[in-house]
């Protein structure tokens, strides 16, 4: 999921981005798994 953060904000530079993260807590860490960016 990380490397589709960094693409994301790279391909948009040097504008703001957003996007969805999608993942798991466990504890009290969040897991990402999965992103979907929003352009």
């Amino acid at each position: 999921a990380i490397l589709k953060i960094i693409k994301h904000c790279k391909e948009f530079m040097p504008a703001l981005v957003t996007g969805q993260l999608l993942g798991l807590d466990v504890g009290s860490v969040l897991e990402v798994t999965n992103c979907f960016p929003f352009p």
